[in-house]
């Protein structure tokens, strides 16, 4: 992969004889579609969380299908009608099209993130933790 691959992932893929862009979601898209994302992230994360392995990733995605088919169609720029008129192979491709396109992403709210959360977090000091008020340098005499 050379650096333009990762300034723009962006990849073709031909759909019963036509051309169609697989484009990395803007910031813009990704701040419109938020509630989708956050929908697949969740379902994402609890598959590997339940180690339930391929299927576990694959329900993920069909539990989420109407944000899915939002997330396509903002990649994409096909009506929604048209890619759920895809056969089974032509709509996992552009599936697996997508998530490549925009691994990024994905790998940043699926790992990154949470790792940075964990380790801010844990260099804290505890909330629990009752502080002790400062000892004084000097003591005091007694006057008797």
């Amino acid at each position: 992969m050379d650096d333009l691959d990762i300034l723009h992932p962006d990849a073709e893929m031909v759909v019963g004889g036509e051309t169609i862009m697989v484009r990395a979601l803007t910031f813009g898209q990704q701040l419109r579609l938020g509630r989708e994302l956050r929908g697949l992230t969740d379902a994402i994360k609890a598959a590997h969380d339940e180690d339930r392995g391929v299927i576990g990733f694959m329900d993920a995605f069909s539990e989420n299908g109407e944000g899915i088919l939002k997330l396509l169609e903002a990649a994409t720029g096909k009506p929604g009608d048209w890619i759920e008129s895809l056969d089974d192979k032509q709509g996992e491709d552009l599936l697996a099209l997508f998530w490549s396109v925009n691994q990024d992403f994905f790998v940043r709210r699926l790992a990154v993130y949470p790792a940075l959360e964990k380790a801010a977090r844990a260099s804290m000091p505890s909330a629990g933790a009752a502080s002790s008020p400062p000892s004084s340098g000097t003591a005091t005499a007694n006057p008797n």
